[in-house]
């Protein structure tokens, strides 16, 4: 076998050679279109997230709730096999209407609105967990409309020195 590889000519390895560039070249190229289409696909995503939070306040606002903080930042200690992981949570709004406190989530999209749609429950329980808050709210920012979200099962005990989060 070595023997027929020896006897090719130079312009067979040449071929060889060019083949195999520009094949490299493809995929480099294939490769590269992908990451930019996924980039550009992702600024899109949240050019419209931003956009929908700006008008959320408004809708919020015309709903009867009164915006108290945006983009709230809460650390939140879990126990990982029993040592303490301390992970940042972001939530969109907090709210108030008739002395209760509501976090609000914003969402857009064609799943993100809906409880059913296990990211954002999954999301929304988090929260319920570790915000201080008196209720949540689901903002569909495709339709405007707002739904209150209840996990009956959920217990929450606070800490005496545990105080609302803003």
């Amino acid at each position: 076998m070595s023997e027929l590889f020896a006897n090719m000519p130079e312009e067979f390895w040449w071929g060889v050679m060019l083949t195999a560039s520009a094949l490299l070249l493809a995929v480099q190229t294939v490769a590269m279109a992908r990451r930019r289409l996924a980039r550009r696909k992702r600024q899109r995503r949240s050019r419209r997230a931003y956009r929908a939070e700006e008008r959320a306040e408004n809708l919020l606002r015309k709903q009867g709730f009164i915006p108290l903080d945006e983009q709230v930042r809460q650390e939140w200690t879990v126990l990982v096999d029993g040592q303490e992981e301390v992970v940042e949570l972001i939530a969109d709004w907090i709210v108030e209407s008739e002395g209760l406190r509501f976090l609000v989530e914003v969402k857009t999209g064609e799943f993100g609105p809906s409880i059913r749609y296990a990211a954002t429950r999954r999301q929304l329980l988090e929260y319920r967990c570790a915000f201080d808050v008196d209720g949540l709210i689901l903002l569909d920012m495709n339709t405007g409309q707002w739904q209150l979200i209840e996990f009956p099962e959920v217990s929450i005990e606070r800490s005496a020195s545990s105080g609302r989060q803003s």
